[in-house]
């Protein structure tokens, strides 16, 4: 990511959480500091092997961006399958998108022995 971009952390699971609050990557440092805050487990938040990306969503959305939503870029890292991401959830993602200027990426975590199932992540 080129200098000076703003970058936060919200951890995800059947609940979410801010792990790192917006952060200007101004140095190797504070680079650094911000990588060791990255899950290094999906199980972080709980042993559930449940998760939830809107919750993920919400809490970035209300508690990181707070009417600076314009322009901002998620980009969500999970494994994708039925459990994942309702219809409810991609509209409401979708109407993020179209009311605030939200542009939303996602990187499938592969599981064992399974293909991505969801259209919303293709």
């Amino acid at each position: 990511l080129p200098d000076n971009t703003e970058v936060a952390i919200v951890t995800f699971n059947t609940e979410a959480i801010v792990t790192h609050n917006l952060t200007h990557l101004s140095s190797v440092r504070v680079r650094a500091r911000l990588a060791d805050t990255i899950p290094d487990s999906q199980n972080r938040l709980s042993r559930s092997d449940d998760r939830c990306v809107i919750c993920g969503v919400k809490v970035a959305m209300d508690q990181v961006l707070r009417n600076r939503e314009a322009g901002s870029h998620l980009i969500i890292v999970t494994r994708g399958d039925k459990r994942t991401l309702s219809e409810d959830d991609e509209a409401i993602i979708s109407e993020y998108d179209k009311y605030h200027n939200v542009r939303v990426s996602s990187v499938l975590l592969p599981m064992s022995g399974h293909a991505p199932s969801l259209a919303f992540y293709n």
